[in-house]
């Protein structure tokens, strides 16, 4: 794609173990790819939760523009240092109603080393699973002790998508959408700082 369409920027999102030293040849093979056609990189590791994201999940940004003097005034997203806990998140969504993808799921259940995210701690890290998930993926710790999954509309929320957002009926088609995306919020401040680079450097070609 970023061969056909050359754009000023590229912008891609992967998981945290892609800089791990076994994929070292892997991704310089992406840089090289990438440096051949001209684009200057910047490679970042981050944590949803500084940004906004009510979950921790750890993740790398590749971003990269054609024009050096674009790639100079790129300046990464800020963190912020407020914490979106999981009870700010859902509680505007009220409890379970079986609309808008709100409706409850399957029998979780917490045991040694699998215990569900906490009401009033940044959430784990959604995944793209639906059922019988290690370390508690997907489910929340309720008051008594108990766990449950969360709806297919609290997974979104904790991924920043809108409430308006429309998924799959499907419990797992939903869930594999929504765990396998960006976090909009994180997206959307990637994205923004992007423009901004862009924007710096058409504004420096017209003075």
């Amino acid at each position: 794609a970023v061969e056909q369409c050359t754009p000023k920027a590229v912008l891609f999102e992967n998981v945290r173990g892609f800089l791990r030293p076994k994929f070292a040849k892997y991704r310089e093979s992406i840089r090289e790819r990438l440096k051949g056609m001209g684009y200057n990189l910047i490679i970042e590791s981050v944590n949803a939760k500084d940004y906004g994201v009510p979950q921790h999940r750890e993740r790398v940004f590749i971003v990269g523009f054609l024009n050096p003097a674009a790639r100079a005034a790129y300046v990464s997203p800020p963190t912020t240092d407020r914490v979106v806990t999981v009870r700010e998140a859902l509680t505007p969504l009220g409890k379970p109603d079986g609309r808008n993808g709100h409706s409850l799921h399957g029998n979780a259940r917490a045991y040694a080393g699998h215990t569900g995210s906490s009401w009033d701690e940044i959430a784990k890290t959604i995944t793209s699973g639906a059922n019988g998930l290690g370390g508690g993926a997907n489910t929340l710790q309720l008051a008594d002790g108990s766990v449950r999954y969360f709806t297919v509309r609290e997974a979104a929320t904790l991924q920043s998508f809108p409430d308006n957002y429309q998924f799959p009926e499907t419990w797992t088609t939903a869930y594999r959408q929504i765990g396998n995306a960006v976090p909009v919020q994180l997206g959307y401040v990637f994205g923004e700082a992007v423009a901004a680079a862009l924007s710096a450097d058409a504004s420096m070609s017209t003075n």
